[in-house]
């Protein structure tokens, strides 16, 4: 929590630990060693339930920032594999329509992407990319990369 929830209690603490970690009120009451009614008590109060949801934002913040760094390796292996001729054909198809989900998601979900992080995505994603593919391959493929990006957004 931050510096102005310092004169919060212990119990305080647990509780908004255990709702930030997704329990019910009643395992987060159990958790903490408190009633459920004090819970549902203290989510009633603004500050209280702001501070929860300040907690899950940094939560998911942290997690998004940790997704958005592993992905360009994440591609990279999926690549790999697909482009793997010795690897079982359905783990290739596997990997390839892993590959697909992401790359043609439809222009309503893409709106909800904050537009800078999706920016870096893209390129790194590319960036990895590239290098599984033969370096005079590369103009094509990101033109289709980009024929794929203007299909989904439209």
């Amino acid at each position: 929590m931050t510096t102005s929830d310092d004169a919060r209690s212990p119990s305080d603490e647990l509780i908004v630990a255990a709702l930030v970690a997704g329990l019910t009120y009643t395992e987060a009451a159990e958790s903490a060693g408190v009633s459920a009614a004090t819970v549902y008590r203290r989510m009633r109060e603004t500050a209280f339930r702001s501070a929860v949801a300040e907690e899950r934002t940094q939560l998911v913040e942290g997690i998004r920032g940790k997704l958005l760094a592993a992905a360009p390796s994440a591609v990279a292996t999926l690549l790999e594999i697909c482009e793997d001729e010795q690897e079982d054909g359905r783990v290739r198809v596997s990997a390839a329509g892993k590959i697909l989900d992401v790359s043609l998601l439809k222009r309503n979900e893409l709106s909800r992407v904050n537009v800078e992080d999706f920016e870096l995505f893209a390129r790194a994603t590319v960036d990895a990319a590239l290098g599984f593919i033969a370096e005079d391959n590369h103009r094509a493929a990101v033109s289709t990369i980009a024929d794929a990006w203007r299909r989904a957004a439209s």
